[in-house]
């Protein structure tokens, strides 16, 4: 008989195991998909997730009443995978007693590591702020505690427990030789003989992944400026380039001293004296004329929810996180805070006819739920198999988090 979902749920410490990324994301916005709003109708496959209300302060005596700006940011639920296989009733009856071990649990194994990798790139080329050399590995471990210091600055929370870093197998084995010198507790030093990783350190909670994603280096060429003064918005129009290409996820800052485009305090608006950095979001290809770049953070230069010193002047210098050609591929891991990024799933409907077998079940500590479905080809005399799993994901505070650029 094969063993159902259900009964096969060994296969959920692997999920656990593939989803370093998306375990330690928000995931509690999952059940507000799927249920009836108002009388009748269903949310839909994206829901907006409100932003805190941002006030300035007057100092008079007078009262300056302020409009309220529901601010939101989007949650979209949209990307279903499956792994489906087929075997014949010949193979089914001499491999049944391993039919899990041999094809369920590689099937599950896949699913939820395209899971983790599809939410882990989204957020690093989300995610504007960054820290160390694009195509160097850090030289000590400073780079971290720089990456804490780039949060703070965004008015992080700073409770260790929920503040994370993820890093490559080569980046943890790196870091590890470089704390070997450090003062630490007995405990930690015997964890990281004995794992060889860090645990908790430099105010993160370290994991290694196979899954951190990469990142190609800009190719370029000109002197490129920002074209017009007063720009605000999540478009940047710049001039000097000649060619090349900004892929999703290129870093740049904007200008110096007096035409630099600064980051600010969140609640003060006072500039932090550290240039802002902006994200390319989506590939863009360069040419002489102007060229609009789609960035984050949205620029906003005055009220309450300025994020930015002033508006970038016109004709101030456009510096990319790297010079043209100088690295094809960047390692780019990630510390963050769970609640900078979300990675919602969809409970797939389970038919009760027409299957053998249909199952669907959530894993409490990842949220991640899969459907299994088996059936018969009857023509054919196929028995056919899917694991299916629908999850989207999304930026809720991507400013809580800094790229680890190696």
């Amino acid at each position: 008989m094969y063993p159902p979902l259900r009964l096969s749920l060994r296969g959920r410490q692997p999920w656990k195991n593939n989803l370093k990324f998306a375990r330690n994301v928000d995931h509690s916005y999952s059940e507000e998909f799927g249920r009836i709003v108002g009388s009748h109708n269903k949310a839909g496959q994206t829901i907006q997730v409100p932003k805190p209300q941002r006030f300035t302060v007057t100092a008079a005596q007078a009262a300056s009443f302020q409009g309220i700006t529901n601010l939101t940011t989007p949650l979209t639920m949209s990307i279903q995978a499956n792994v489906a296989y087929q075997l014949s009733s010949v193979e089914r009856f001499l491999n049944a007693d391993h039919m899990y071990e041999r094809y369920g649990k590689p099937a599950a194994d896949a699913l939820s590591n395209y899971v983790d990798y599809q939410a882990f790139q989204f957020a690093t080329q989300t995610c504007p702020n960054f820290v160390g050399t694009p195509g160097t590995a850090p030289t000590d471990n400073s780079v971290y505690l720089n990456a804490g210091v780039v949060m703070d600055n965004f008015d992080c929370p700073m409770n260790t427990q929920d503040r994370m870093v993820i890093v490559s197998p080569q980046m943890m084995a790196n870091a590890v030789i470089k704390d070997q010198t450090l003062f630490h507790a007995g405990q930690e030093i015997e964890m990281q003989y004995r794992t060889g990783a860090v645990g908790e350190a430099h105010g993160l909670q370290w994991f290694k992944s196979q899954n951190t994603p990469t990142s190609t280096g800009p190719t370029y060429a000109g002197t490129p400026v920002v074209s017009g003064g007063g720009q605000t918005g999540s478009s940047l129009a710049t001039s000097g380039w000649t060619s090349g290409s900004l892929p999703a996820g290129t870093r740049f800052t904007i200008g110096s001293a007096g035409t630099g485009v600064y980051t600010v305090n969140a609640q003060s608006r006072q500039s932090t004296g550290v240039l802002q950095s902006f994200v390319v979001t989506t590939t863009t290809a360069l040419s002489s004329g102007t060229i609009n770049i789609p960035v984050y953070p949205a620029m906003t230069s005055t009220g309450a929810y300025q994020n930015i010193s002033q508006a970038p002047p016109a004709g101030a210098t456009i510096t990319p996180w790297v010079a043209s050609g100088i690295t094809n591929t960047i390692t780019t891991g990630l510390a963050f805070h769970e609640k900078a990024f979300a990675v919602v799933y969809g409970q797939l409907d389970v038919p009760d006819k027409g299957v053998i077998e249909g199952y669907g079940d959530t894993d409490p500590e990842t949220g991640c739920y899969m459907r299994y479905l088996q059936y018969l080809d009857g023509d054919n005399d196929q028995w056919k198999v899917r694991w299916d799993i629908l999850f989207g994901f999304g930026g809720l505070y991507p400013e809580w988090a800094c790229v680890i650029a190696s």
